[in-house]
């Protein structure tokens, strides 16, 4: 698309000069949604809300124990903004395979989970070579053993004896007085095996997250790119109302910029642009400023958030600031947060002229939505042309 745009306005250099300063014009958009944007993910952790309700529509309900807030209950902190301290609820970014299906097997009932460590320590050191029982399995064994008739759990540790009974690792007593069962020493394990069975008799939804996880993969990553395309067009909407950059206005002030004039703004979005590539960019990097993968906080959680906060502002403002410069004006007479706002409200008792400035506001929010870094090489690109023009009298233009 970069070329076509240079090559419809390659042989005049007047559009090519207004092009250039509406490509740096809506660079400097771009990177102030951006700004907002990414201050809006750090503050309502957008990556983690996405993940949970992508892993709940992939896994069920169930998969909601994964984001409690677990066994500590002492602990209370503030999130940015917060005045009240409350304890903190639980927040996953997105895991890879092994990491989520250890945390899954870890909202397992009591027994189940027991004898899930059990056979995985067993699994660990028979290295694929079947053998006796070790003692950790009898310790195991020994533990159901105790589990009787009104013990919590006794139904879930029945069931495990039975499934252990049915692969020969018990003999299990049918004498209705007593009952009970015991190992049986002489049997070699294929713990391997035996935990994959274990898996599909007690745990099938882990199973079917392990054969499927590339899938659960695609649709975050889907769920996610869509979440920041609204997220995106939304606040580009936003800053055009609010800001009072409606297309028109930012084509007429293009034209009306010298060639000087537009190579400094073009040089300047160009230069804020490429401020911001040393830094994270990514926002869950951005997410785990003031949290850990567990949703606990930091020692340094709280200055941190402040200053990534600082930061994000003061890129809005340096942005806001250039693109509201005005050649022979000393100061901003109106405030830029409050210009759309006085614009609409002037317009109001003119429907038509006020529907038109909603189309352009829509017309602004859809050339941003096309991100910094398009426009970042559409602005580039301009220049450079610009430049080959300059310097070469030959080329059509010149």
């Amino acid at each position: 698309m970069e070329n076509a745009i240079l090559g419809l306005f390659a042989s005049d250099p007047a559009p090519m000069n207004a092009l250039a300063g509406l490509a740096a014009m809506l660079l400097g958009l771009a990177i102030l949604v951006e700004v907002i944007q990414e201050a809006y993910k750090f503050l309502t952790s957008s990556k983690s809300r996405t993940y949970a309700k992508v892993l709940n529509d992939f896994a069920g309900p169930w998969v909601q124990q994964l984001f409690g807030a677990g066994p500590v209950t002492q602990l209370h902190v503030r999130r940015p903004f917060q005045w009240l301290r409350s304890r903190p609820e639980g927040a996953l970014l997105p895991l890879d395979k092994e990491q989520l299906l250890e945390a899954i097997d870890r909202t397992a009932a009591d027994w189940i989970l027991h004898s899930l460590e059990a056979l995985k320590i067993e699994k660990q050191l028979q290295s694929g070579k079947p053998a006796a029982p070790s003692p950790g399995v009898k310790k195991m064994i020994a533990a159901l053993e105790g589990c009787g008739p009104g013990v919590p759990g006794y139904k879930n540790a029945r069931d495990i004896v039975d499934f252990f009974a049915e692969w020969h690792l018990l003999s299990v007593s049918r004498d209705p007085e007593g009952g009970g069962w015991q190992l049986k020493l002489d049997e070699e394990l294929d713990a391997g095996k035996l935990l994959t069975a274990f898996y599909q008799r007690f745990f099938p939804e882990r199973v079917d997250i392990d054969k499927r996880f590339a899938q659960l993969e695609k649709n975050f990553e889907f769920a996610y790119q869509r979440r920041n395309l609204r997220q995106t067009f939304v606040f580009a909407l936003l800053v055009a109302l609010l800001f009072n950059f409606p297309f028109d206005e930012l084509y007429r002030q293009a034209t009306q910029r010298s060639t000087a004039e537009t190579t400094a703004l073009a040089e300047k979005m160009i230069g804020l642009y490429q401020e911001r590539l040393p830094q994270v960019r990514s926002d869950a990097a951005m997410e785990q400023v003031s949290t850990t993968e567990e949703g606990r906080p930091t020692e340094n959680g709280s200055a941190a958030s402040e200053q990534v906060l600082k930061e994000l502002h003061q890129q809005a403002v340096t942005v806001l600031a250039a693109l509201s410069a005005r050649e022979g004006s000393s100061a901003i007479e109106t405030p830029y947060y409050t210009r759309g706002l006085k614009r609409m409200a002037a317009l109001s008792s003119h429907p038509p002229q006020l529907l038109a400035y909603l189309f352009n506001c829509l017309v602004t929010a859809f050339f941003i939505s096309f991100g910094a870094p398009f426009w970042h090489r559409v602005t580039s690109a301009l220049l450079r042309r610009r430049e080959e023009q300059q310097q070469s009298p030959n080329l059509p233009g010149a």
